[in-house]
Parts: C-alpha cells; sequence; structure tokens
C-alpha cells in the first residue's frame, strides 16, 4: 500500500511519531562519548591519590629509590672487629681460607698456545711477573731453532725444531715444555696469583674503617692476610718455586 506524504504525517500524528523529515538534526557535540569505565572489557581508570602529591606541587621531583647509606661502625665495634682480625692473624686462622679457593689450584698447560702457556706457569711458580724463562736461538740454512731454559723450574732446558721464522722456533721450544711430563705435573698443583687471593680475602670497608680509627695501617695487614692465604696452600700440597727449593 502506498501513502501520500499528507497520509504519512496524519498516520505519525496518530501513532504520536514524528515524521522523519521533521525530525531535529543530532549534532556529533551531542552524543554522549564512552567513558573509559564503561567501555567494555577495559578496567575503570582509578585517580590515585599518594601523600607525594600532597607533598609536592610538581616542581621538585623524589628520587624513586633513595641511596642505601652503610653504616659506619661505633667505637665498641671498633674494638671486636680489630681484635677479630688481629686474633685470626696471630692463630694462623687465614690460612683455612685456602679451602675455600681449592677450586682455583692448578693450570691446564694444554687450554693455550704454548708461550703464553709458558708464560702463565712461570708467573704462578715464581708467584713475580718478572720473565721466568730465557731463548737461545741458532741460526740455521734452513732456518731458526730456539733452546728454551726455565731457571726458576730446576733449570730446565726444552730443544725446538728449526723453523722458518724466530718467533716459530721460540714456539716450538715452548710446545716441548707444554708437552713436557714434569711440567704438567707441576701445573696441576699451582697455587692461584696472589692478585686472585687478594680478591677473594680483601678487607671489607667496615674492617678498614675500624682498623684505621685504631691506628692500625690497614694495607699492612690485608697483605699479611693475603700472605696468610697463600702459604694456606702449601699445607693443601700446592708446588711454587720457593717450596720446591729452586730459588
Amino acid at each position: 500500500m502506498i501513502f501520500t506524504k499528507q497520509e504519512a504525517d496524519e498516520t505519525a500524528e496518530e501513532e504520536n511519531l514524528t515524521p522523519p523529515d521533521k525530525q531535529p538534526l543530532v549534532k556529533a557535540s551531542d552524543l554522549e562519548r564512552p567513558t573509559p569505565s564503561s567501555a567494555k572489557g577495559k578496567r575503570p581508570i582509578k585517580e590515585e591519590h599518594t601523600e607525594d602529591a600532597d607533598a609536592f606541587d610538581g616542581t621538585l621531583k623524589r628520587p624513586r629509590f633513595a641511596p642505601k647509606l652503610e653504616a659506619e661502625p661505633d667505637e665498641q665495634d671498633d674494638v671486636a672487629i680489630v681484635d677479630s682480625i688481629m686474633a685470626r692473624l696471630e692463630n694462623g686462622g687465614w690460612r683455612a681460607e685456602a679451602w675455600g679457593l681449592s677450586t682455583k689450584i692448578g693450570l691446564d698447560l694444554r687450554k693455550e698456545p704454548s708461550k703464553i702457556a709458558l708464560r702463565r706457569f712461570c708467573e704462578r711458580y715464581t708467584q713475580t711477573d718478572k720473565i721466568g724463562h730465557f731463548y737461545t736461538m741458532q741460526r740455521h740454512p734452513q732456518g731458526f731453532s730456539a733452546v728454551l731454559t726455565v731457571p726458576a723450574f730446576y733449570n730446565r732446558t726444552f730443544h725446538g725444531g728449526v723453523r722458518a721464522t724466530e718467533y716459530m722456533a721460540e714456539a716450538s721450544a715452548a710446545d716441548a715444555f707444554q708437552r713436557d711430563a714434569d711440567a704438567q705435573k707441576v701445573a696441576r698443583k699451582l697455587p692461584p696469583s696472589l692478585t686472585n687471593i687478594w680478591k677473594a680475602v680483601k678487607l671489607q670497608k667496615y674492617q678498614r674503617i675500624a682498623l684505621e680509627r685504631a691506628g692500625v695501617p690497614w694495607k699492612d695487614i690485608e697483605k699479611q692476610i693475603v700472605h696468610e692465604v697463600f702459604m694456606g696452600f702449601q699445607d693443601l700440597g700446592c708446588r711454587t718455586a720457593l717450596w720446591d727449593g729452586n730459588c
């Protein structure tokens, strides 16, 4: 059935309806936007209120994490700390620390190039940074050969083959040392370096402060501690040039 415009208006009035062409236009600004709390699947946004918001007006900033300050020992603590350190020096208690460093004993000569392995061996066997070996070079028509001498290791000599360059000749002599059964046996019993021992047993800050307040030079005490721990490795069967009588 087809209605005329007049009939449609009369029908709409009977049904209390507004004709489509007479409905007021709705502006986009009049539409109600959904708030975050009414959004489906989203939690409402809560405004956080903290004491900092009341204490600061936004111009100042508070650090998120306050630095942790280390409390310094008082005079009564100083006496106990100093007495503990000195008592262990007197009764040899620091030597027991070597047990905790037993995993650092030994050197595998085969893990590194022969010349580097030789240098590390000499440093730990003599416990010095001085060069504990030297080469004697010989010239041949085909090239060079070297004789390695290690004075601290029973004054042993090791002969290399003829090589094209002097460096290769030295490496050949170092290879002979690297393969030597006696050298490998001693290498497995080398104690840690003094530097590694110091890193493990060095005094803490509060101990240094306590010693300074007591008038005791903490650097000298620290050296004595390192020496005592080092001597503890002799009790564990470690070997050095000094302990083997090669000094």
